[in-house]
């Protein structure tokens, strides 16, 4: 493998071995964050293969920048191949995203369970985003303090509807782990459901869509979560 990378032009100080141990420390932090549960809305079955893909990727890195490589102004005893910088990017870049998808088509899918409760850790959030989005572009003079009035209105209602649902949805999830009936619950998440859609429908009417573009983009990313939360618990 030396003399691959040597005839390759790559010398242990190379800029792709420096961010190949700098990707590898980042993959480690997210992987023990994630074993202590700091990133909640990553199922924790993906610690075993993000610490595997920064050993792999860091380690590798790190022994190859520490190894009998030539550096940067040593004499090579390989002649180098001349590779175009943009080519090597290019190939790094294939490698990486092969990497990533192998990494995904590795991880298990997640359970029912495990979907329900990402999706409860987004919904507060994603509905407070909207009046967020509102209140930025009403500083930016794209919009009126009147249609802002109204919008925070609606804002202060997907802020209660979104609680509510992320609890309902933390409900569904004991009850459905424990095989009891779901039916109440599932009832009760329907209503919620169709609160958050008038209350988006009268940001809809007070902000037309096309107006401001950081609002269709919070509206639509609440439309998208609740055809999501439909899906898994409807």
């Amino acid at each position: 493998m030396t003399k691959l990378l040597t005839s390759l032009g790559i010398t242990r100080d190379s800029w792709l071995l420096f961010w190949g141990k700098v990707t590898g420390l980042v993959l480690a932090a997210a992987g023990i964050l994630l074993h202590g549960g700091a990133i909640p809305a990553i199922p924790s079955r993906w610690t075993s293969y993000i610490l595997l893909a920064a050993f792999v990727i860091g380690g590798g890195s790190a022994h190859y920048a520490t190894s009998p490589l030539p550096g940067k102004n040593d004499p090579a005893t390989i002649p180098p191949v001349k590779i175009p910088r943009t080519l090597s990017i290019i190939l790094v870049a294939l490698v990486l995203g092969g990497a990533g998808l192998g990494l995904n088509a590795c991880a298990p899918s997640l359970t029912p369970e495990e979907n329900i409760a990402s999706l409860s850790t987004k919904v507060v959030t994603t509905f407070s985003a909207v009046e967020t989005a509102a209140t930025q572009a009403q500083a930016k003079g794209l919009i009126t303090r009147a249609q802002l009035d109204q919008v925070a209105m609606a804002g202060d209602a997907l802020g209660r509807d979104g609680q509510a649902l992320a609890n309902e949805l933390r409900q569904y999830d004991a009850i459905a782990t424990a095989a009891g009936n779901t039916a109440v619950v599932v009832a009760s998440v329907q209503a919620t459901i169709g609160d958050l859609n008038t209350q988006l429908a009268t940001v809809g009417k007070v902000i037309p869509n096309g107006t401001v573009s950081a609002v269709d983009a919070a509206v639509a990313a609440a439309v998208t979560l609740i055809a999501q939360i439909q899906a898994a618990v409807l």
